[in-house]
């Protein structure tokens, strides 16, 4: 039902790929920062879970949304950053096609992405028919001009709802005041 995209694993050291982690959601269960801590993505990650899990009565658990969530990499090809991604052109042509057939298998209402990770798997959508029900709704983050938006997405297989967040590690806006408004 949900899905949470990031768009690439981040970091300049290989590590060798991991298909899944079956244990639950890496974002619950891994550390990735210094001497064993959550990074300030996982923090915000996790913040996000628990709003989704006090929107409705009888939500799961934070915890338990977070385990039964479809949480990936819209490209799965790591890098320090964005920018510095090798054969970036490529890479993103190589990742829509591998979105296109995850889609048909698992066909989440809810895709929750990350800075242009929601870009692409709009066009990803559109590539597979889906067609926007209204224009997005653009919502003021309560960082400057930062903004994250709500499509809704009608198609054969059902409505979706894509959601484009700022890049959590950057604007950290799960838990902070000014933006209690966005998060609602």
């Amino acid at each position: 039902e949900l899905a949470f995209v990031g768009l690439n694993p981040a970091g300049s050291t290989y590590e060798p790929p991991l298909f899944s982690t079956e244990r639950g959601n890496a974002y619950r269960l891994e550390r990735w920062g210094a001497n064993g801590r959550p990074t300030a993505l996982q923090v915000q990650v996790g913040r996000m879970y628990d709003e989704i899990a006090r929107a409705g009565p009888g939500s799961p658990s934070a915890s338990d949304l977070m385990d039964a969530t479809l949480a990936a990499h819209f490209c799965p090809f790591r890098s320090p950053g964005w920018a510095s991604l090798q054969s970036r052109q490529e890479s993103i042509e190589f990742s829509a096609a591998l979105w296109r057939d995850i889609l048909d298998v698992a066909n989440p209402r809810v895709l929750i992405c990350l800075s242009d990770a929601g870009i692409h798997l709009a066009r990803v959508l559109e590539d597979k028919g889906a067609h926007l029900r209204s224009e997005p709704e653009v919502i003021w983050t309560g960082w400057g001009d930062i903004t994250c938006a709500l499509a809704h997405y009608a198609s054969s297989q059902g409505p979706t709802l894509l959601v484009r967040l700022p890049h959590l590690s950057r604007f950290k806006i799960f838990g902070r005041p000014q933006s209690r408004h966005a998060v609602r």
